[in-house]
């Protein structure tokens, strides 16, 4: 798809691209032929040079080339290009407020497995396997995941590389937070004991408490379905994206994983999560 796109290029626009594609200029490969014919000599050479730039950061996987580029209703194009190098993150905390409440669980997933961290058990290990993810998805972590994270742990962990889906899904008519996301482009979750922030504290605070065995299992469980939902909503709005998408055709399928087989993998370790490290 990203092959089929140019309004990532400088000085090409939405409209303008599919006039370019209306004249039979389908891809990189047509653009940089037929350049010379569409446009003056100076920017000829400059979509040429922007198409060079374009191959290689594809080639090297610098997804945050296009995303740098492109606008939040043209983001869901980069989705097939991902592969496994995003790594879906949400967190879980005491309240809304920075300055009083603190972050009481992460989860973060990528298809090589699940990362549980938990507040008085294993949250300070959270860094150490910052430092090697490369590219972060979030749903409105620029206000509120990353600020906490770097409350916690100070502003040395590297979230330069983020793609917060928050504005994504907004562009697509969207609106309210990531359960209202959800429901507007119809991503199901499990039914679970813990549905929304209010009973993520109120868990939180029962674990504490010791009134109820079983709050911080679902407490973590809430909070891995707030991340599985990432990556199907960012399925979805490339869904959306693709039905209007006037070059759908050229398009290879994409080959998602089965949601169900994430699910099933988290729901293991979790398991051995909740055995092992909050149980001891």
């Amino acid at each position: 798809m990203l092959t089929n796109t140019f309004c990532h290029l400088p000085g090409i626009g939405p409209s303008a691209e599919e006039r370019l594609w209306r004249t039979g200029i389908l891809s990189w490969h047509d653009l940089e032929r037929r350049a010379s014919e569409v446009f003056s000599a100076p920017k000829a050479i400059r979509i040429t040079d922007g198409l060079h730039q374009s191959r290689a950061a594809l080639a090297d996987g610098d997804i945050m080339f296009f995303l740098r580029r492109l606008d939040p209703t043209r983001i869901p194009r980069v989705y097939p290009h991902l592969g496994d190098t995003p790594t879906y993150l949400d967190i879980e905390t005491t309240g809304l407020r920075r300055e009083r409440a603190r972050v009481t669980t992460i989860t973060a997933y990528r298809h090589g497995g699940f990362h549980v961290f938990v507040r008085g058990a294993n949250l300070q290990e959270f860094p150490a396997i910052a430092e090697s993810e490369s590219l972060w998805i979030t749903y409105n972590g620029a206000r509120f995941d990353v600020p906490f994270i770097q409350d916690e742990f100070g502003t040395q962990l590297d979230f330069s590389n983020h793609l917060d889906l928050c504005p994504v899904i907004r562009a697509l008519g969207s609106r309210g937070g990531l359960k209202g996301a959800e429901k507007a482009l119809g991503v199901q979750r499990k039914h679970t004991e813990c549905r929304n922030g209010a009973d993520a504290v109120r868990l939180w605070q029962q674990h504490l408490d010791g009134t109820n065995a079983d709050a911080l299992k679902a407490l973590v469980i809430y909070n891995a379905q707030d991340v599985l939902a990432l990556e199907a909503l960012l399925a979805q709005a490339w869904r959306i994206t693709m039905a209007a998408f006037p070059l759908r055709t050229y398009c290879a399928p994409l080959n998602q994983p089965a949601p169900e087989t994430a699910w099933k993998t988290f729901c293991s370790l979790t398991t051995e999560y909740t055995r092992h490290v909050v149980c001891g």
